[in-house]
């Protein structure tokens, strides 16, 4: 229900005669007979649904001539209204109760649009992150892969090496031993010692390279729980924004709430 307060003049006496447009839920066809003195208007009236309004008419006091109902006021959902604003007058006055609903209004609206700003934020803060775990999922990938080949390189050089390191020895029938191509084994050893010094090399960096990418595992993980954390602070920032938009609650309150989350969200 909601009151309306104003004056029809100082000095003016009779009855406002009121008759709904149509029937709505609270409200039948019966009229309502209210008694004005001196001007002054108090009274309770149902809000209009859409596509309806309140007939009102004046009649002087002791006048028995038919009611003329020569205005329609749309009562509008709220605690109280003004009787020049439903009449179309500009009085240049609003209650209290209307100012700070208004002010409320436009803070909302503020807080809302901040909101939905911090929501878009995060969205890519969130495809940013995303995307430096593909790129550093593929040089993981790239280290396997190099890792694998340095594997398959120091099998074959260890191979070569003990060839390398038990040369042929056939035994005439004189009894005398012989080295087969000595000086080949010798070129053969020393081709792989060279070998074995740049493949000790490539070790230690395959083993730095494992190393970084324990680290890199580790900064995966990271990486995965920040995201999870800004959808979860995401998800509740449009659940607050759907909140802001029903009208049960006081938009103080979500107001209170928003900066508090938004505190929260900036301090990390």
């Amino acid at each position: 229900m909601t009151r309306v307060i104003g004056s029809l003049g100082a000095g003016k006496e009779g009855h406002l005669h009121l008759v709904p447009s149509a029937v709505f839920a609270g409200v039948d066809r019966r009229p309502i007979h209210y008694k004005v003195v001196d001007g002054r208007v108090d009274l309770i009236l149902a809000p209009n649904p859409h596509g309806t309004c309140w007939l009102v008419g004046w009649r002087n006091k002791f006048d028995g001539s038919p009611v003329d109902y020569t205005e329609k006021w749309v009562v509008p959902w709220q605690d109280e209204v003004d009787l020049d604003d439903l009449r179309g007058h500009t009085s240049g006055r609003r209650s209290p109760r209307s100012r700070s609903e208004a002010l409320d209004t436009t803070v909302w609206k503020n807080e809302a649009q901040e909101a939905q700003r911090k929501v878009i934020e995060l969205e890519q803060r969130n495809g940013e992150l995303l995307g430096k775990l593909v790129k550093a999922e593929g040089n993981t990938a790239n280290a396997s892969g190099n890792l694998a080949s340095l594997k398959s390189e120091v099998v074959r050089l260890q191979q070569r090496l003990n060839a390398a390191a038990a040369p042929t020895v056939r035994t005439e029938t004189q009894v005398v031993e012989k080295t087969i191509l000595p000086a080949d084994a010798r070129r053969m050893m020393a081709d792989a010692r060279e070998e074995i010094v740049v493949l000790q090399q490539e070790n230690e960096e395959l083993k730095q390279k494992l190393e970084d990418r324990v680290s890199l595992s580790t900064h995966f993980a990271n990486l995965n729980a920040e995201i999870d954390r800004l959808n979860s602070e995401k998800l509740q920032l449009l659940a607050r924004i759907d909140e802001l938009k029903q009208p049960q609650r006081h938009t103080s309150s979500l107001r209170r709430e928003m900066i508090a989350n938004l505190d929260k969200l900036l301090d990390g």
